[in-house]
């Protein structure tokens, strides 16, 4: 899609954030609006929306930590972040269902790996279904097997991409 906009995440985009994260994933995944205001808040670099004209299409979002691999703490606080860390996450990458297919998530998924890369981070992480695998891997990612999270009652696996350039 040609007049894609990816730019970071405005205050008053969350309610739209809020209402796609709640399409693409289940109600015991999905992030509430008070958290996805204070992500936006604190990922000052790491929270960005793709953008047809002025409508906000799909997003992606995560903390920076010290920890190699997301933990379901990290859902629910945002203490942990801290820009200077090595580990560049991804909770959330989600386009609305009216969109998906035209290579959206590809875009802000390359935009948010250039972002890590910039920031200087030793890795980027996500969890991910399984059947979401052969997605993720077509950036780089490595399946580094089954997550400790249990986030949402689903069954995760960690996916990584190391940046030897950063070490």
């Amino acid at each position: 899609i040609m007049s894609l906009l990816i730019r970071p995440a405005m205050p008053e985009d969350c309610a739209t954030i809020a209402y796609i994260e709640k399409l693409c994933f289940s109600s015991t995944e999905a992030a509430p609006l008070e958290s996805i205001r204070e992500r936006q808040k604190l990922f000052t670099h790491t929270f960005l929306v793709a953008c047809l004209d002025t409508t906000i299409v799909g997003f992606i979002n995560g903390c920076v930590t010290q920890q190699p691999h997301i933990t379901d703490d990290l859902f629910h606080s945002t203490a942990l972040h801290d820009d200077q860390a090595p580990t560049q996450m991804v909770f959330s990458l989600a386009v609305h269902p009216e969109y998906q297919h035209q290579g959206i998530a590809v875009r802000l998924m390359h935009a948010f790996i250039e972002i890590a890369r910039m920031n200087k981070k030793k890795r980027l992480t996500l969890t991910c279904k399984k059947e979401r695998i052969p997605f993720y891997e077509q950036f780089g990612y490595i399946n580094e097997g089954l997550a400790q999270s249990t986030h949402g009652g689903s069954t995760w696996y960690n996916m990584t991409i190391d940046f030897p350039e950063n070490q």
